[in-house]
């Protein structure tokens, strides 16, 4: 939800902190771990500016 806030300060926080599990991620072994990366990486690609605001169905 925080990334569909109204706040950009706190999305800019969200959006740190979600790279920085993406890295730890693709360092670690785990069940589910392509599935995440995936996950990841359609959000990313889905993303077209920085710091934008998504709607509340997708966060």
């Amino acid at each position: 939800m925080a990334l569909s806030s109204r706040c950009g300060l706190l999305r800019a926080v969200v959006y740190n902190c979600l790279a920085s599990f993406e890295q730890h991620l693709v360092s670690q072994r785990f069940y589910c771990k392509e599935q995440l990366l995936t996950m990841f990486t359609l959000l990313k690609q889905s993303i077209k500016k920085s710091n934008l605001k998504l709607a509340p169905i997708v966060a």
